[in-house]
This record gives C-alpha cells, structure tokens and sequence, in this order.
C-alpha cells in the first residue's frame, strides 16, 4: 500500500482547523482592540493549543515510517511551531498548513477517506466543536461582560471555566451573564453542547455497529 492511501485525512483535516484556528486568533489579537482579559485569556488559548501541536509532533514521530526523514523534512518545522512566544512559529505554523494541506490533496476522495475512518471522523468533530466551542465563546463572553457593572465573569479564567461547564451541562452553577449579548452567547453554546452529545453517540453508535457488521468478518466466514 502506497503512503498515500495511508493518509488520516479526519485526524489531518482536524490538525489543519487547529492551526488555521490559531492563526485566526493571533490575527484578531493583533488587529482588534480587546480587553487585557480578552488578551490573557487569548495568550492561554495559544499555550493550549501548542502543548496539542507538541502532541501531535510526538505522535508523527512515533508512527512515521522513516523517522529521521521525517525530522530532516517537516519535523523541525512541527516542533517550532509548538513554540508559543517563538517568532518563527509563526511562520512555522502556515507552512504547517501547507503541509497539512498536501497531505490531504493526496487522498484519492476525500469525502471516501472520511467515510472510511467514520468513528474517528465523529470523534474528532465533537473534540473540534469542543475547542473551537470553547476558544470562541470564552472570548466572546469575556468582550459581552468586562464592561457590564454586575457582572461576575471578569476574568480570563472565569471565562474559559463558564464557557466549558454551559457547553457540557448547560450552565455553570456560580457563574451566569448579566448582558443580554452574553446571555445569547450563553444559548449558542448551549446548542452546541447538544450538538457535541449528539456526536459522540453518533460515534458511540458507529463503533458499535462497524463492530457488529464488520465485512472482513463475514467475508472470512464466509
């Protein structure tokens, strides 16, 4: 089998959105006008998100069949741009893009690769929505409260913690928005955390079945 066809178009599909992802919020931190909070809590999204790059380095260089190849080619670019305060991450990042890019054009079909992989392409969508969930709605509740005199979100910790607890359970038990931008922020997410729940037991449903009706199985029966 040729390494193209062993291309994990879902997992490089989702490596592609986290890097766009932070791109995208380097871009609006440089650009916009936002609060220190807003700002904090952006520089801990960039944190997070480096220790998953760094993840995602140690897993290519466990699985790669050619390690050393791997290293002299796109390695030391994955490992630079796991470095948040390092400006040549930056540049490291997009040409990780263009990486990630390739290897997905070299899939035969990409919507056949995907169906292929459908477990892991479910899985992998409801842990994106979940980022990309909690990354918008932590900045988004953070630049609806910071200005607001009641308001018990005030900092950048409050408001990742608030935007986590109302995707998974609908709210958050000490925390709650005063404005009415942030109580619609509040219904968004809590849409999207049903959204999330339904993923993962589609995913659970999806596991179960290709278990039950797995073709090799019946075909070796057979």
């Amino acid at each position: 089998m040729s390494e193209k066809s062993n291309v994990n178009v879902p997992y490089q599909l989702f490596a592609l959105v986290l890097c766009v992802l932070v791109l995208g919020l380097l871009l609006f931190d440089t650009t916009q006008s936002i609060n220190e909070e807003t700002r904090i809590l952006l520089k801990w999204v960039d944190y997070g998100l480096c220790i998953l790059f760094f993840a995602d380095f140690i897993y290519q260089l466990l699985t790669v069949e050619n390690r050393r190849k791997y290293l002299v080619t796109w390695g030391w670019i994955d490992l630079i741009s796991c470095v948040p305060t390092f400006s040549w991450g930056r540049i490291a990042r997009l040409l990780r893009i263009l990486k990630l890019l390739k290897a997905i054009r070299s899939s035969k079909t990409l919507f056949e690769a995907i169906n292929r992989r459908r477990g892991e392409s479910a899985l992998l969508t409801a842990v994106l929505l979940l980022i990309c969930g909690t990354v918008f709605g932590s900045v988004a509740i953070m630049e609806c409260e910071h200005d607001e005199i009641n308001a018990n979100i005030t900092n950048a910790s409050d408001a990742i913690w608030w935007t986590f607890c109302t995707i998974l359970k609908g709210g958050c038990e000490n925390y709650d928005p005063v404005s009415i931008e942030g109580r619609c922020v509040a219904i968004v997410l809590m849409f999207l955390g049903v959204a999330i729940n339904g993923t993962i037991i589609g995913f659970v449903a999806v596991l179960l079945s290709s278990n039950k009706n797995d073709p090799q199985d019946e075909s070796t029966e057979k």
